[in-house]
């Protein structure tokens, strides 16, 4: 077996041989792939078939999770089966948006036996994904010993027309792996695209090639029409459908012979895997988006809508990631007939279908906005869609959910829980801790669609009867009907989902509703009674809480953070929707409130009246905001650091310790989450603090020498982004990078400093917190000055000062210096004299790319980390 892998190494090595003096390095990759203001988008990318698992239209349908019918209509067939011949290109369908800064076609794919992430991407995937942004997007699975059936997240690349391009005609952009043998001129001619499109939509110069193997963008006016597909004589495998493993045919102008043997040894080795590994029977049925589409007969009213053309189904079937098509008749009979006792509240039934539970919501019209929405996002406090059922007429559906075992939330707040909870359940009322777990994970939801979405989306109906409860009472919001993105509404609209956070906020304090009728026709406000409350001076604000407060909770809260939660509830729904604050600070507030620390009472009183006199909450507390009140920055870092490490977040301390001003830029890897803005002004002797979630990977550098120009600009002699203050790629080089992955492999952390791009300044990274053992938790960093020993073959000038030091990668391009070609690996990657010299220099930072052993760190989760600019000696 190790043999095996060898020469599968061996191939992917031929095919970076034949390409190795293409422009298709990471950084040109990253940037060819970037997220635009255009996302999302509809989009194709080009696939071959190959043997001998993917020669049929269904077992391409279940990788790319597009149904056949969809990829049969984009490459004009009149038939959905037969046995196609290998090496033939075929159109698929794909949503293309942004994940982070990034420009991906999201696939869920379900772990096989004996997957590596390195197979999927070049073999099953056939490399229009990388391996190296599979690990990132999945820090949850051990790239070693992933778990078969475990769910990844495999990132297509793909990106959405600018502007320019489309003004220049090119209505899509599709996304074409380079083979061996392609120009320029071939492909344009294949795709029926200009070879000047082809460059410049690439950012490559109008005579350059492109490696074998690299994903490359082809813009087109239309799609394209391939030649007509011939069809085999052979049946189908009856196992191949049960996995999806395919063996690439890896060519290159110096090893066909090679890739001959690898493909023998490989196909026997998937003969022999192939009869070892049976799916498991309990593998649920939703895996399939072709299995479920089969299960109905011709005649069904599902079937004569999917071969009719539908409108409804067609409209929602590029949305859906892999979703069970259930019929009608099946949602009724798992709901009884939506009867009562299987409501889990105002919208939704519990259903049983298929041997799984789920949550099914009745819908009238057309459900493609919200399943567009969907398909957007992906966070674990949002709802997942599973399926769809679509009625008869067309005019209604039925949407399959995720189950959420304790229903919704308005059946917890307004009345005793629904009598089909498992008896086990023993709490009648919500607690104190259970409310504020459930107003975080909501917050956190909210967060994610504001702010860590392109384009930023509105969810538009928060409120209690769209909060699901897990069975552990996590919160999920649901109910997407009314989603939109942002800019579509007005510039503040994400400010409405925090007036009706607030609200949400006074219904868990109260255990009412915001707004309801009382004995006769009084009408009862929460926003009023709340308001009275607090405007009350000294003990009589707390009498006046306890009373108005949810009786159920038996005074089982503390006063102060009731106080403090009516507050922020009272901020949240201030008339001017400017003054209302950001879910960031609403969502870190409440992780600090949940904790029982001092600090946690000393945050309190920031969201209460601070006088005893009896001052409206309107001019006390609406105007005042922590994030922003310079006098309370350095409490707020060490609040910061303190809370962080009471709820498992990582805080970044940022120092600057060199004379002059540097802007620091963040990048992250495998989120949305642009860490600290994604970039800032430091002073000299200026510190701040962000936060950074459980499993962010990204890097830190700091820019020098930069000429702010406005607001929004800014050009930087070092480390420069296209002239961003925010920057959403990497930095130019050369420039010292600070690395890290927080909660990797063992829920350690993995950080360095790298020279490998150059040195621009020195940086050091020191952990620290109550949890860390400084004797295990390294110093990463260069504390020496490179650029007053660097080469002058590798000086960077400005005027008559040295400002970076080049890498010899940058400087000659050669294989021995990038660890490329010959030199791709670590047995044939040394040292060389350049990169002892930043060594030398550097000892606990990384000289070249394989340098791992003295210069890769770890600390168990739980450590803050400081990095120093300019350091002047190891902390």
């Amino acid at each position: 077996m190790e043999h095996k892998g060898l020469c599968i190494l061996a191939v992917v090595i031929a095919f970076q041989l034949a390409g190795g003096q293409a422009v298709t390095d990471a950084t040109a990759r990253a940037r060819r792939f970037a997220c635009n203001v255009s996302a999302p988008c509809d989009t194709f990318v080009v696939y071959r078939t190959q043997s001998p698992g993917f020669l049929d239209l269904g077992n391409i349908s279940d990788l790319f999770g597009v149904s056949r019918a969809l990829i049969a209509s984009a490459n004009k067939l009149t038939t959905e089966d037969g046995v196609l011949l290998p090496g033939q290109p075929l159109l698929v369908p794909v949503k293309c948006g942004c994940t982070g800064a990034r420009s991906f076609a999201n696939v869920t794919y379900p772990i096989r036996p004996r997957d590596t992430f390195f197979g999927l991407a070049v073999t099953a995937f056939e490399n229009l994904t990388d391996f190296v942004l599979v690990e990132e997007l999945n820090p949850a699975a051990e790239a070693t010993r992933l778990e078969p059936w475990q769910e990844v997240v495999v990132p297509l690349f793909c990106r959405c027309p600018t502007g320019e391009e489309l003004s220049a005609g090119s209505r899509l952009l599709v996304t074409y792996v380079w083979q061996p043998g392609d120009d320029v001129s071939v492909v344009s001619a294949l795709m029926n695209a200009s070879a000047a499109n082809i460059s410049a939509s690439n950012g490559v110069a109008g005579n350059s090639t492109f490696a074998t193997g690299q994903p490359v963008l082809i813009p087109v006016s239309q799609p394209p029409r391939f030649p007509p597909l011939t069809y085999g004589a052979i049946a189908a495998d009856p196992g191949a459908g049960k996995h999806r493993h395919g063996i690439i045919v890896a060519t290159s102008i110096a090893g066909s012979f090679v890739a001959c043997a690898v493909l023998c040894t490989a196909i026997l080795a998937y003969r022999r895997y192939r009869k070892k590994a049976p799916v498991p029977k309990h593998v649920s049925p939703k895996l399939s988006w072709t299995k479920s589409l089969n299960r109905f007969d011709s005649n069904s009213s599902i079937a004569r809508m999917i071969n009719g053309g539908d409108k409804l189904l067609t409209s929602v079937s590029q949305f859906i990631d892999k979703p069970i098509i259930f019929r009608e008749e099946e949602i009724m009979e798992a709901t009884m007939n939506l009867d009562e006792q299987c409501k889990l509240g105002s919208s939704y039934y519990r259903a049983n279908l298929e041997r799984e539970v789920f949550a099914v919501k009745p819908a009238k019209g057309n459900v493609a906005g919200e399943l567009r929405m969907m398909q957007m996002v992906n966070h674990a406090n949002l709802t997942k869609l599973a399926g769809i059922s679509i009625g008869a007429d067309g005019d209604y559906a039925f949407l399959v959910y995720e189950f959420a075992e304790k229903g919704s939330l308005d059946k917890w707040l307004y009345q005793k829980p629904p009598c089909s909870q498992p008896s086990s359940s023993s709490v009648a009322t919500l607690s104190w801790d259970q409310r504020l777990g459930i107003a975080l994970d909501v917050a956190n939801g909210l967060l994610y669609l504001h702010e860590h979405t392109q384009p930023s989306m509105v969810h538009g109906d928060v409120r209690a009867r769209n909060i699901l409860l897990t069975a552990g009472f996590r919160a999920k919001l649901s109910n997407f009907s009314l989603a939109k993105p942002a800019a579509t509404v007005d510039a503040a609209a994400t400010s409405s989902d925090v007036f009706a956070f607030g609200l949400l906020l006074l219904e868990l304090l109260s255990g009412r509703r915001a707004v309801e009728a009382r004995v006769g026709v009084e009408i009862g406000m929460l926003r009023t009674e709340i308001r009275a409350v607090l405007d009350a001076g000294g003990d009589k604000r707390a009498a006046k809480l306890r009373k108005w407060m949810d009786p159920t909770l038996g005074g089982e809260y503390g006063v102060d953070a009731a106080l403090s939660l009516a507050g922020m509830a009272m901020a949240c729904t201030e008339e001017d929707a400017a003054r209302r604050p950001k879910m960031a600070e609403i969502a870190f507030s409440l992780s600090v409130l949940g904790q029982p620390l001092s600090v946690a009472d000393a945050f309190e009183r920031l969201w209460q009246p601070s006088s005893e006199d009896s001052i409206g909450i309107g001019n006390e507390l609406n105007h005042f905001n922590p994030w922003n009140s310079d006098e309370l920055q350095p409490f707020y870092s060490s609040l910061l650091q303190f809370g962080a490490e009471a709820v498992g977040t990582t805080v970044f301390t940022l120092r600057n310790n060199c004379t002059y001003t540097v802007w620091p830029a963040t990048l992250s890897g495998n989120t949305a989450v642009a860490v600290g803005g994604g970039g800032f002004e430091l002073s000299p002797g200026a510190n701040v603090s962000f936060p950074a979630p459980a499993g962010w990977s990204g890097r830190l550098w700091a820019r020098t020498d930069c000429a702010p120009s406005g607001t929004a600009s800014l050009a930087c002699a070092t480390g420069d982004f296209g002239g961003a203050v925010s920057c959403s790629l990497g930095g130019a080089p050369p420039v010292t990078l600070a690395e890290f992955t927080l909660g990797g492999a063992d829920g350690k952390d993995f950080y360095d400093v790298s020279l490998v791009d150059g040195y621009n300044v020195g940086i050091g990274v020191a952990a620290t917190g109550a949890r860390v053992n400084r004797s295990t938790c390294g110093y990463a960093g260069c504390v020496g000055d490179v650029n007053a020993l660097c080469p002058a073959e590798l000086q960077v000038a400005a005027t008559t000062t040295t400002v970076a030091c080049r890498s010899a990668c940058e400087a000659f391009g050669t294989a021995e210096y990038c660890c490329t070609g010959s030199h791709g690996g670590p047995d044939s990657c040394g040292p060389t004299r350049y990169s002892r010299l930043f060594k030398a220099a550097c000892p606990a930072a990384y000289s070249y790319a394989y340098d791992d052993p003295t210069s890769t760190f770890t600390c168990g989760t739980g450590a803050q980390y400081v990095i120093t600019f300019c350091p002047a000696q190891q902390q």
